[in-house]
Order: C-alpha cells, then sequence, then structure tokens
C-alpha cells in the first residue's frame, strides 16, 4: 500500500496526522493502540509495538499448567 497521502494537522496544543482505515486495518491498529514511530534517513516509520514477554505473560491466567512440547531432534547445541 503507497501513495497515501495525509497532512500535519493541529490537535489540541499538539499536531498529529489521521491515519485512514485501510493503514490501521493493514497494520492491525485500533484506537489506544500502542506504536513506535522511528526516521531512517529521513523517513517516518510508524510500526506496531510489539509486546513484551513480561507483558505477555501476565496473560496467562494464574494457576495455568504447561508442559514440555517436542519439536523433534535438536540439530544444533540447544537443550
Amino acid at each position: 500500500m503507497f501513495g497515501l497521502k495525509s497532512k500535519v494537522r493541529k490537535i489540541g496544543n499538539s499536531q498529529g496526522v489521521i491515519l485512514p482505515t485501510d493503514v490501521l486495518e493493514e497494520l492491525k491498529l485500533k484506537a489506544g493502540s500502542d506504536i513506535e514511530l522511528s526516521v531512517e534517513d529521513g523517513i517516518l516509520i510508524i510500526s506496531p509495538l510489539q509486546p513484551s514477554l513480561r507483558s505477555l505473560l501476565a496473560t496467562v491466567p494464574k494457576g495455568e499448567k504447561f508442559q514440555e512440547a517436542k519439536s523433534g531432534k535438536s540439530v544444533g547445541k540447544e537443550e
């Protein structure tokens, strides 16, 4: 998806960009989603913020039991 245009707009005492619905859907974002902003070679990059392992583990119900899953023979030095 390329070529979409938008404008920097005044929003209260700040400035912002309105993201089209198609972009939000493509990035699986909604109002309130956390994002990461970076600039590379003068290009603004907006990415969904990847959840930390700690925040993912916080969603596991208390008392949940886990079992090791076998996935085949080791191919390196993993154990």
